[in-house]
């Protein structure tokens, strides 16, 4: 009796202890293992004067698979990472899950960043290869930050932060990098949380606070407005002006994405609707962006409709841009988004072409009547050959589809005009105008807008 009593204490304390060390889903160590082992691994470091390595790992693009395919088709990925990453590193080595998508690893035989590089494009690769989830093999990526005991950091809490701040700045650069922790990085990444700072503050404002600028999109056959783009460009706290390029990947990371594109669309409404009305310029469209947290948000098509009607709008007067991957993973969330509000007459442009990884083939869906050509292919136009060959193709490809295209970034009359002999419907950039407050543009384009009762092209 007294044996069976001690066994099964000695199970009980087993589970409790598993439960209290081990994450649930990966069995891989949780965070307070990793914290003691890590405080390990410097105590021994610091004792037997030799280095480590530790790598952060986050997973490229995870919350689009939840969100897309489910929260069990994330779990099964996050298995299967966890799977890969048993079988690229030693047993020495320690494996955690730190939450989310977010993993580490302690390389305690790593003593230089040589080796250190080597485990950690060793898991890159593992991680590449197609993980088969239902019917969809997906193509996984991760972004992986590197620092090195003691150079990048003499304590595990000055590694772990370093570790952190190095795979940041990989996952911003590009996706599927290593990078190692510089004292540079430490001060980018103090730039960034100024910049979200900032953000919140602008967030914060009482209405109308949000500085929205505005561009005129024109007609290129005949100079006519055809539209106005609003975004969001603030000064932060550097004085430097962030424009939405840095904007919207910032408020996509700081989950701020869906409550900005509101507050932008409701003090855009606000702003244009009585001019719309007063200028008879009933065709004009307001265009805004719009970010993937947006496309996905539950309440997100009500809720436009909503805005439009409040300020005397209709559907068709109002143009969301469309990041170029918001049909990656076969975002169903994102497709329902375009198509109930396309049914009530919004429209839809496919920001950016030719800039990623784009699903071509919902391009022609009935809500999408434009195609944006990214400026990095209009700014040498004029003299780069490949880049008029490029553009012509893209032109093609929107007209075939039944989409007019349109030319961003446009600066010189040189471009305009080879743009409109390649057949470009519209164009919008610094020579019609720099980004001003709608008082400004309005000055310079009423007696040009298209009229009340006129068609959008």
């Amino acid at each position: 009796m007294d044996q069976k009593l001690r066994t099964r204490g000695s199970r009980r304390r087993t589970r409790l202890h598993r439960l209290a060390y081990y994450d649930a889903l990966t069995g891989l160590p949780n965070r307070h293992l990793f914290d003691d082992r890590i405080d390990h691994a410097v105590a021994r470091a610091r004792r037997t004067g030799t280095s480590f390595s530790l790598l952060f790992i986050d997973l490229d693009r995870f919350k689009q698979v939840n969100d897309s395919l489910g929260h069990s088709a994330g779990d099964r990925l996050l298995i299967e990472v966890a799977r890969r990453l048993r079988e690229t590193t030693r047993e020495s080595d320690t494996i955690a899950r730190l939450g989310g998508d977010e993993f580490t690893v302690i390389l305690e035989t790593a003593p230089d960043a040589g080796a250190a590089a080597a485990a950690a494009r060793k898991i890159l690769a593992a991680l590449s290869a197609p993980v088969p989830i239902g019917d969809c093999r997906l193509q996984v990526s991760a972004s992986i930050g590197i620092a090195c005991f003691p150079d990048d950091g003499r304590s595990a809490e000055e590694l772990i932060r370093n570790a952190d701040t190095a795979m940041y700045s990989a996952k911003e650069t590009d996706r599927g990098l290593l990078r190692f922790y510089t004292p540079k990085l430490h001060a980018g990444v103090s730039e960034r949380l100024e910049l979200e700072s900032s953000l919140r503050e602008c967030l914060a404002s009482p209405p109308d606070g949000l500085p929205l600028i505005w561009q005129p999109r024109v007609r290129l056959a005949d100079g006519v407005l055809v539209g106005i783009a609003a975004s969001v460009q603030w000064k932060h706290a550097g004085g430097d002006t962030a424009g939405p390029s840095r904007r919207i990947p910032l408020a996509e990371q700081c989950g701020m994405s869906v409550d900005i594109d509101r507050r932008v669309l409701e003090e855009a409404a606000s702003a244009a609707s009585p001019w719309l009305q007063s200028h008879n310029a009933r065709a004009l469209r307001i265009t805004l962006d719009v970010s993937p947290a947006r496309l996905r948000h539950r309440d997100a098509s009500a809720e436009t409709l909503a805005t439009l009607r409040q300020h005397g709008l209709q559907p068709d007067q109002l143009e969301l841009r469309l990041p170029e991957n918001a049909f990656a993973y076969r975002d169903a969330a994102a497709a329902h988004f375009v198509r109930q509000l396309g049914a009530f007459g919004v429209r839809f442009a496919a920001e950016e072409i030719g800039t990623g990884h784009s699903g071509l083939g919902h391009l022609g869906q009935s809500a999408i009547d434009r195609m944006k050509i990214a400026p990095r292919f209009i700014q040498d136009l004029t003299t780069s050959e490949t880049d008029r060959k490029i553009v012509a193709a893209l032109i093609a490809l929107g007209h075939a589809l039944g989409l007019a295209a349109v030319a961003l970034g446009v600066e010189t009359e040189a471009q305009r005009r080879l743009l409109e002999r390649l057949g470009c419907d519209e164009a919008q950039g610094g020579l019609f105008g720099s980004p001003a407050d709608l008082d400004t543009l309005w000055r310079h384009w009423a007696p040009l807008a298209v009229p009340g009762d006129g068609q959008q092209s």
